[in-house]
């Protein structure tokens, strides 16, 4: 009976092992994965009057995306009016919205179709002669789970820190599936433009072998009758 419960509590301490191992794994494939889809962008760029700068961001469907900038005047000549920044959202389908606010600002947005989205800044200003003011511009994209204040979410919801953190886990884990389920979209249908092509290219293929075939079907038998009528044969 001793050797029974001796080893039944073996098993039950492996098995809680197992657990646990599974448990850190998830944890830290989730901690790896919110370190990847969390980084965001973050870029430097000189911008003159009237000049856009345009970025490339793919989004899946449903998602948050937050553009943070700061402009800092860098031109020798002083900035005699006032500047804004035009911010231009151009979705997958075209669709593009317009909105104007101040050199420091923020602009946020939830993709209503997954696919490549286009964000340019430019000055609300420019010059007619002479060049324009320059500025030194710091742009900062975040997508999904870092585009949420989540200090802010506990101060209007009274959350302690560890519900902060599963919240946290849980908005990543469904950032994950809502990115896995875009890239399996993504892949059906560039697998779906493939089999197209394909077919396209074998029908043509064989329609030029239908076409030759005819051609010299025609060509022997007009060289045929060309030469019964000269008596060649």
């Amino acid at each position: 009976l001793k050797r029974k419960m001796e080893a039944r509590r073996h098993v039950v301490g492996r098995g809680l092992m197992l657990m646990y191992a599974l448990v850190a794994f998830v944890m830290a494939s989730i901690m790896l994965a919110h370190t990847v889809l969390a980084s965001d962008t973050e870029v430097f760029f000189l911008l003159e009057e009237g000049e856009k700068q345009c970025f490339l961001e793919e989004v899946p469907k449903n998602t948050l995306v937050l553009t943070k900038w700061s402009s800092r005047y860098e031109s020798p000549t002083p900035l005699d009016r006032p500047v804004g920044m035009l911010v231009t959202l151009t979705d997958p389908a075209e669709n593009s919205k317009q909105r104007t606010l101040g050199l420091d600002g923020r602009y946020a947005f939830t993709a209503q179709v997954g696919g490549e989205h286009k964000i340019c800044l430019q000055t609300n200003t420019s010059r007619w002669f002479g060049s324009g003011g320059i500025f030194e511009v710091k742009i900062n994209i975040d997508i999904g789970a870092g585009a949420i204040d989540y200090a802010e979410v506990a101060k209007l919801e009274s959350l302690t820190s560890i519900e902060v953190q599963v919240r946290r886990l849980n908005d990543e884990v469904q950032e994950i599936i809502a990115e896995q389920a875009y890239l399996k979209k993504r892949e059906n249908a560039f697998r779906d433009t493939s089999e197209a092509t394909n077919s396209r290219v074998v029908i043509w293929s064989v329609a030029q072998i239908l076409l030759l075939i005819v051609f010299a079907f025609f060509q022997i038998r007009h060289l045929k009758n060309f030469f019964h009528k000269k008596k060649v044969v």
